[in-house]
This record gives C-alpha cells, sequence and structure tokens, in this order.
C-alpha cells in the first residue's frame, strides 16, 4: 500500500518512467501485477513514436484514454526468457511500460535517460548495487527521485543474506575441487631421477626444490562438477579466478570450451581410418584405442591435447577442417560434434601433500573471508540507511527535513567510495556480529535449538537416499536452492523449505551437522 501512494502521489506520479527493484523474483512478479490492477487507466505521457506506430498499434487512445499495447507495469528477471527480457525492456525504453519491477538482473545496456524515478521495494545488499541502481534515473539532466523502504527492525536482512550464502563453500568442496584440478600427472617419473639427481648436488641446499612438472592443460566439466560439489557454475569460476591468484602461480586459466569430442562416418572403419590420413589427432586417437572399427569414436580433446604437447584450439580446429573437406570432397557421412562445456587451465601435476593442503586453506581463505566481507557489507548498508529514514511512511514528507536527509546519505556514501570502510578488515564486526544478530532477531535461543534438531531429523528421514552436508541444510531451512538440491524440486516441501530463514545459518549448519553425524 505504501509503494501504491508513493507511485500515485508527487513526484512519482508525475514520472513516466519508474524502476522499482526487489530481492525475489516472485515478488517482481507479484507487485507488478498488482500495480496493473490499479493503473490500468494511466496511460504515458510522452509515448516513444515508435512504440505508437510499431506493430498492430497507433498513437491514437481507445476505450477510457488506454494506448493499445500499453502496460503500466511488468516484471523483469533472470528466470524470464532472453526473448521476454528483451521485449520487456524494449517496451519500457519505448514509453510503452511506466512501471518496471524488476531484481538486480536488469539495468545492464538500458540505453533510457529519462526515467524518473528508482524505488527499492527492498533494501541494497551493499552500497555498490544502491548507487549503480539510483544512478539509472535521471540521466537526462532532470531532476529524478529515489525512495528506499527499510523494514524496521531489519526484518528483510535474512532475505539478502540468502543471497551470500548461496554461493558459500564447504571445505569438503573446496578439497575435491583440488583434487580434480591439481590431479597428479606422471613427470616424475618419465623425468624425476635426473632432475633430482641433479637437485642434490646443487650448491644452494636451502633453495627450494625446482618444480618438473611444466604444467598440464586439463579441464573440469562445468555440470558434472556443479552436482558433485553442491556449487554454482558461478561459484566454481570464482573458486578457479581465485586460485590463479595464488602467490605460487598454481594456475592459469584459459577460456572455457567443449572438452569432447565424437567423430562419426557412416562409412564404417574404412572411411574413418582414411580420414585419419589427413588429421594426426583422430590418428593418433585411433591408434590408441582400436575400438574406431566401427566407424564411431568417442575422446577427451583436452587430454589428447596435452599428452601430445599440442594446443587444444588447434586440435579441434583439425577436427573442424576434416569435416569440412569431407563436404568439398561430396563425400557425405562425416560428421564431428563436440560437447560438454568445461573450465579449462592449466595446472600443475606434482605438487606435494604439504601444497595441496596449503592451496586447501588459501582456496577456503578466501571463500570465506568473502562471505564474511558481504556480510559485513550489508549491516553497515542497513545502519547506515536506518540512520537517516523516517519512521513512517509519508507520501509527501516535509521539503526541509527531507533534504537534510538526503544531503546526509550522501555524504555517508560519499565518505564509503573515498575511504576503506570501517572495520574493512573484519576486527571490530567479528566482535559486534553475534550481539548485532541478537538485535536483528536473527539469533536462535537456546531454547530453539531442539525444535531445530527435530526438523533436521524429520528432513533426514524424508530423504533417506540423499547424502546431506551440514550446510545444504542450511540453506533448505533458508530457501536457497543449490545443483544438488535444487529449489524447484526441494521447494515444493513446505515443511522444511524456508522454515529457519529468520534464523542465523551458520548455527543452523553447525547443528544440522550434529544431527548428521548422529544419525550416520
Amino acid at each position: 500500500q505504501a509503494l501504491l501512494s508513493l507511485l500515485r502521489g508527487e513526484p512519482f506520479g508525475r514520472g513516466d518512467s519508474v524502476i522499482v527493484y526487489c530481492t525475489r523474483r516472485r515478488d517482481a512478479e507479484r507487485l507488478a501485477a498488482l500495480i496493473r490492477t490499479q493503473f490500468q487507466e494511466i496511460p504515458p505521457r510522452n509515448l516513444h513514436p515508435d512504440a505508437e506506430t510499431s506493430g498492430k498499434t497507433s498513437g491514437k487512445t481507445s476505450g477510457k484514454g488506454k494506448i493499445p499495447g500499453f502496460f503500466s507495469a511488468a516484471a523483469y528477471h533472470a528466470g524470464l526468457s532472453a526473448r521476454e527480457r528483451r521485449r520487456v525492456q524494449r517496451d519500457f525504453t519505448n514509453g510503452r511500460i511506466r512501471v518496471l519491477v524488476a531484481t538486480a538482473a536488469f539495468g545492464m545496456g538500458l540505453d533510457k535517460s529519462d526515467v524518473r524515478g528508482v524505488v527499492h521495494y527492498d533494501a541494497p545488499r551493499n552500497f555498490e548495487s544502491y548507487v549503480q541502481e539510483i544512478g539509472r534515473a535521471g540521466r537526462d539532466g532532470i531532476p529524478a527521485r529515489c525512495h528506499l523502504f527499510l523494514e524496521p527492525e531489519g526484518r528483510d536482512l535474512p532475505e539478502l543474506r540468502r543471497h551470500v550464502y548461496g554461493d558459500s563453500v564447504d571445505f569438503w568442496a573446496v578439497k575435491k575441487l583440488i583434487q580434480r584440478v591439481f590431479a597428479p600427472c606422471k613427470c616424475r617419473e618419465t623425468r624425476g631421477k635426473l632432475r633430482d639427481a641433479a637437485t642434490v648436488r646443487s650448491p644452494f641446499p636451502t633453495r627450494e626444490k625446482a618444480r618438473i612438472c611444466r604444467g598440464h592443460e586439463r579441464c573440469v566439466p562445468i555440470r558434472e562438477t556443479a552436482e558433485a560439489l553442491d556449487i554454482r557454475e558461478e561459484g566454481i569460476e570464482t573458486l578457479l579466478c581465485y586460485l590463479e591468484l595464488h602467490p605460487k602461480n598454481l594456475l592459469e586459466l584459459l577460456p572455457p570450451s567443449d572438452s569432447r569430442c565424437r567423430v562419426r562416418c557412416s562409412g564404417g572403419s574404412r572411411q574413418l581410418r582414411e580420414a585419419a590420413r589427413s588429421c594426426p589427432p583422430l590418428a593418433v586417437v585411433l591408434a590408441r584405442d582400436p575400438s574406431g572399427t566401427s566407424g564411431s569414436m568417442e575422446f577427451d580433446v583436452v587430454s589428447l591435447s596435452d599428452s601430445m604437447g599440442w594446443e587444444s584450439p588447434w586440435v579441434k580446429r583439425s577436427l573442424r577442417q576434416l569435416q569440412r573437406n569431407s563436404q568439398k570432397g561430396g563425400k557425405n557421412g562425416l560428421l564431428v560434434e563436440f560437447w560438454e562445456f568445461s573450465f579449462r587451465f592449466r595446472a600443475y601435476g606434482d605438487l606435494s601433500p604439504e601444497e595441496l593442503d596449503s592451496a586447501c586453506e588459501f582456496l577456503h581463505g578466501r571463500a570465506f573471508s568473502r562471505e564474511k566481507s558481504q556480510l559485513r557489507q550489508l549491516r553497515r548498508c542497513f545502519r547506515t540507511f536506518r540512520s537517516v529514514a523516517f519512521q513512517k511512511f509519508h507520501p509527501e514528507p516535509p521539503e526541509k527535513e527531507e533534504r537534510e536527509r538526503s544531503c546526509r546519505l550522501k555524504e555517508l556514501l560519499r565518505e564509503y567510495f573515498q575511504r576503506d570502510p570501517p572495520g574493512s578488515d573484519g576486527s571490530d564486526d567479528d566482535e559486534e556480529e553475534e550481539e548485532g544478530e541478537k538485535n536483528l532477531g536473527t539469533a536462535p535461543p537456546r531454547a530453539e535449538d531442539e525444535r531445530i534438531r527435530a526438523d533436521v531429523r524429520r528432513l533426514l528421514a524424508a530423504h533417506p537416499e540423499e547424502k546431506f552436508s551440514g550446510r545444504a541444510v542450511a540453506r533448505i531451512f533458508h530457501g536457497i536452492g543449490s545443483p544438488r538440491f535444487p529449489a524447484w524440486i526441494y521447494g515444493r516441501d513446505r515443511r522444511f523449505w524456508r522454515r529457519h530463514l529468520p534464523l542465523e545459518f551458520r548455527r543452523l549448519s553447525r547443528l544440522a551437522t550434529e544431527e548428521i553425524l548422529a544419525w550416520r
């Protein structure tokens, strides 16, 4: 109701283009539907000429002042298809849509300078997002307005924390990823004896031994790895980027690509052997695996390239050229297919157990520091907005007081971006974190522990075939989907999904871990 009053009043009621940002996709759909029912008879004031003449619509109004093809509000979020997102953004740019209710997925590439207002229905997760989103208003130089709704006592913070914990990782998942990335190679067996002898005779006994392995091109399938480790694709890519920043330069990221290849020949083994004469990669595969006598071969392109000292892009070009040459020669029936999109990188394969443990500690430490930093920014955002917020909603607040609060917020934002925020090292926030959680109503009393444990046991009994971790259970209780436990499956069971959203995530994870160990 406050949002509807804001859109009807001044100055938002005069504006023809308003963006309303919210956190959840469901909220975007519901708010857009609600606004459409309340503003059906309000046509846009400056409908773009292209919108008036495109398709079957015209610039003439019909009915009670409505323009054909005009919608007062629409939703935009990542759950829509790419075609639908393009249509909504085009209609908003052309003036067909007056109020666009969107998640953070909207805004990049927006070519519209006359946005007159930006409303945050939910609090943003950090200052960077807030400044970026309000910066989309008033780009034409005409004054624009921004408004933020802030839940008293921070009741909207648990919803924002879901996005932080959705990308968090367990130590065991980091360890499994390290084992996949730095799989042992045979360089020490083939070249190690001479290198070890030279190192023993070195006049610098305290110097670290030179690495025998020169690095191998490797890959990890994106979908299979995400499901095995229960980490989103973006999270795996972030972890690999952190590994690339390791001080010992253990890894070099390469562009992702399809890692497996299938070659099919309708002419059988004879046509396959004939094609291998002009394609060295295919010849090597055929020599290693005689099973290709049936006229079909499947192999790992990256492994083949690394074993022969080739570059995988060259191997793929050779295989594609094989199919093009076959088509030019008038021969049919030779097909080359690539699949299994994978992250590609160059990594060492002779890491010692100590180096592997060090890499795990480094990677998990970076991921945990990022999580703490995002939570710290969220708390800082809430405290800043609360310090300048009106205690109650006023459709038309006193102009002088509004200007003073607005100037104060601008000054706080300027201070944040001009210097490091206090507690950026986490020293002061770590001490106040538990107390802050209690003040925001998210720390569960000890009396609630048994209720949480009972819910964990019921979840384990309902899914005996699943291998839950403590973090996975906490995600379900917070309504966070993951590759192994997707929302479209576990979100149907309201006994557990989002059941303990107001409670602190780490405590849920710890209690769930204890119950899982006792259950086993």
